[in-house]
């Protein structure tokens, strides 16, 4: 479902933000994904990022962000998989930029959080 939802969006660069489990689960759909040309994978431990780009293969790169600063520059769309309420400053920054953003947040308070930021963070 996830592969067809992401297909018919115009995007060829994804930033994933977070590598855990869930984040390296996103990785691989989103690099098995059409209209994926390049995927952008940050988390805060290096070495977790660069497990992931080189399972990727050439369409990832790494790249660091954290909290509080701009999207990197070509970015279309945001996945991000970090703990709930440590999604709150990448979803400020997409939005910020006008970039959709999907995150995998599901704690109830933390939803709230997003959605009082903007309606668009639905």
């Amino acid at each position: 479902m996830a592969s067809t939802i992401w297909s018919s969006l115009p995007m060829s660069t994804v930033l994933l933000v977070g590598v855990g489990a869930l984040g390296a689960r996103a990785g691989r759909q989103l690099g098995a994904t059409r209209g994926i040309d390049r995927i952008l994978v940050a988390d805060r431990r290096p070495d977790r990022a660069e497990a992931l780009r080189k399972f990727l293969g050439a369409k990832a790169e790494t790249v660091e962000w954290s909290a509080r600063r701009p999207l990197p520059p070509g970015v279309d769309a945001v996945a991000c998989a970090l703990p709930a309420g440590d999604d709150v400053p990448l979803v400020i920054a997409a939005l910020e930029s006008g970039v959709p953003i999907a995150t995998s947040g599901d704690n109830q308070e933390s939803i709230a959080t997003l959605l009082r930021l903007n309606y668009e963070a639905l």
